[in-house]
């Protein structure tokens, strides 16, 4: 019943689907009347209403500090009341409901550069001492590349001379 009823948009339709359920639950041993619930219709519509509309609000996000002892959203906010009142074409888009304040918090000055300053000393540092394994060979002292046969992106250059012709290929 429940069902029917939330896929039931009005009781027309809901009138139209019930005898359906209700010969099958006879069929089967259950004795059942189904009735319309408006108060389900009702608050369907209230959904539906609620889903259109989308209110556009616009953000303003002065950055924080404890050195300042002034009310800077309560000043923005007077500011709005003030110069787009009631009477103004724009009261529409600027007003109590449709801009909102928000301070938000920046992190220490002094904190972002000594971070930023920590990265590239770590970056350097890597860059200084490798920490990857240049050479897997057995016999370091003979090793083709002097030690370096695991570095990646090698481009290999040969010379071929032939023995008859003493000609050379690249």
């Amino acid at each position: 019943m429940k069902r029917i009823n939330t896929n039931s948009k009005n009781e027309e339709i809901f009138n139209h689907a019930a005898p359906i359920y209700t010969e099958a639950l006879e069929r089967s041993g259950f004795n059942q009347n189904f009735k319309f619930n408006k108060h389900k219709e009702e608050n369907n519509k209230n959904k539906e209403d609620r889903k259109k509309r989308s209110r556009k609000i616009a953000w303003f996000n002065p950055p924080f500090s404890d050195s300042v002892s002034t009310n800077v959203a309560k000043i923005f906010l007077s500011m709005i009341d003030r110069h787009f009142p009631k009477t103004n074409k724009l009261h529409k888009i600027f007003n109590r409901n449709t801009v909102k304040v928000s301070y938000s918090c920046m992190p220490n000055v002094n904190q972002a550069i000594q971070n930023h300053n920590k990265k590239l000393l770590q970056q350097h540092r890597n860059e200084k001492a490798p920490t990857e394994t240049t050479s897997n060979c057995r016999q370091k002292e003979n090793c083709p590349l002097k030690g370096h046969c695991l570095t990646k992106c090698i481009v290999y250059k040969a010379t071929v001379t032939e023995t008859k012709t003493n000609r050379k290929h690249m």
